[in-house]
């Protein structure tokens, strides 16, 4: 698929996934099921809130 065949969607969503593989702020396992999630158009603001509090919660795990 080009990047003229890409819809608007898709194109945001990689920009999305991009944007935080590239500032590490998810890990890649997680940057796969956002982008399935996305896609699917089923994220929800509480889906954010979830992925970034375990983000966090394992970053700290990472840290002690």
């Amino acid at each position: 698929m080009t990047q003229s065949d890409k819809t608007p969607d898709s194109l945001l969503t990689e920009e999305v996934i991009a944007g935080l593989l590239k500032e590490k702020l998810l890990p890649e396992k997680q940057l796969e099921s956002l982008r399935a999630k996305i896609a699917s158009g089923k994220m929800k603001a509480e889906d954010w809130q979830v992925m970034i509090e375990l983000a966090v919660d394992a970053e700290a795990k990472k840290d002690a």
